[in-house]
């Protein structure tokens, strides 16, 4: 990470001379960035690293000599960069998984193509961007590993016992798609996912995973958890979140979060009706948007995690919840695999034990029922009622 008084130094990657200069013209407007270079193809990108030492790289994918893709394999493996994907290929899910799965930090969308001249429409989001960007510890970008492509996941019918939250707003892409791999869709929960990014982009990088993970993946083509009703104020959809969210089990809901999307008005309202069936996870984010809703969460009952700032990509904001009490620090990936599992499975467990114990309560009422007309209770041999010792919730760390 860079110094934070510094100017961000960015090395803009395009194979179009209109792009470099739009792109030169924005960030040169905003004090806080330093244009140090630029690049017409990845083979210059790679050279021009190892001499001008950017912060940020913004990359384009199609280009000649070598393409963004293939630049990033290179630059992850030999000197590791926040690389933020500026293309007109947002759209193309084999483009936008690839790049999220090598460590691009971030994908934004051209809004006209390869040569987009209404590119300064942009410049707002893409100086934040920039800027978000330069806060990414480059160490800990790991690329992720997905399986071969399976033909689709096996159906799993019934309602979710409870809801997941993966709040993997940036940069987070790889670490969510390790955990959907990991985890079998036969838990009975239901997963939502939510990231910042463009809508097309969501859509296209959550479909092309849904090849490589048991999950069924649902995505959100508004990308809202809100929904605008009038000039003053929206409408808020979080009244039936258990029937949005929790319908069926074995389903991973990917949402965007839109511009104004009020992401801790959402987790209190998930506090509020799903209490301690819901389990809120924070990989990560150049924000603290969320941490007040995810210390309701556990207020209410439910579990709130976050991953450890010493392996976050984005360690701002699980530095804060940590710290603030909102939400338990977690050490490994696998320690989280660990956590979801053995909460899923306290659900499952939860509601089994019910109903065991119900069908022996109707068991004993129907044997004493019986026997009451020979004037006495038979011996109950081999029926077994549940002592509070066993039929108490278990009792696990999360």
């Amino acid at each position: 990470m860079a110094n934070s008084k510094d100017p961000v130094r960015v090395l803009i990657v395009d194979d179009t001379a209109f792009m470099r200069r739009a792109l030169v013209d924005i960030f040169s407007r905003d004090a806080d960035i330093n244009v140090v270079g630029v690049a017409s193809h990845g083979q210059e990108a790679i050279e021009a690293i190892e001499l001008l030492s950017p912060d940020v790289i913004t990359m384009d994918v199609d280009m000649p000599v070598m393409d963004g893709i293939t630049a990033i394999k290179y630059i992850m493996v030999k000197n590791p960069k926040p690389i933020i994907m500026i293309s007109g290929m947002g759209g193309h899910g084999p483009v936008t998984l690839e790049a999220f799965k090598l460590g691009a930090v971030d994908f934004l969308q051209k809004p006209s193509g390869t040569i987009s001249l209404d590119i300064h429409s942009q410049a707002e989001q893409l100086c934040m961007a920039v800027k978000q960007a330069v806060t990414v510890d480059a160490r800990h970008i790991k690329r992720a590993r997905l399986r071969m492509p399976v033909i689709s996941p096996v159906p799993v019918t019934g309602r979710a016992n409870g809801l997941l939250i993966f709040l993997a707003l940036k940069g987070a892409c790889g670490q969510v798609m390790r955990t959907l791999m990991h985890l079998k869709s036969s838990l009975p929960v239901s997963i939502l996912v939510i990231h910042d990014m463009p809508p097309e982009v969501l859509k296209s990088y959550a479909t092309a995973l849904s090849r490589h993970v048991p999950w069924g993946i649902r995505v959100d083509e508004r990308g809202m958890l809100q929904t605008p009703v009038q000039e003053e104020g929206f409408e808020d959809l979080s009244c039936d979140i258990a029937e949005r969210f929790c319908s069926e089990r074995g389903v991973a809901h990917f949402y965007r979060l839109a511009p104004n999307d009020d992401l801790d008005l959402f987790l209190l309202a998930v506090a509020e009706k799903l209490r301690e069936k819901a389990l809120v996870v924070l990989f990560g984010g150049p924000s603290d948007a969320g941490i007040e809703g995810m210390a309701a969460v556990a207020e209410a009952g439910g579990v709130s995690l976050a991953m450890s700032p010493d392996i976050c990509i984005y360690p701002h904001a699980t530095k804060h919840a940590i710290e603030s009490g909102a939400a338990i620090q977690v050490q490994t990936e696998n320690d989280l695999w660990n956590r979801l599992d053995i909460f899923s499975s306290r659900l499952k467990f939860a509601v089994g034990a019910n109903e065991d114990v119900q069908q022996q309560a109707l068991t004993v009422t129907d044997a004493a029922m019986e026997s009451s007309h020979a004037g006495a209770l038979p011996e109950q041999e081999g029926l077994e009622i549940r002592t509070d010792e066993t039929s108490a919730p278990l009792e696990m760390t999360l």
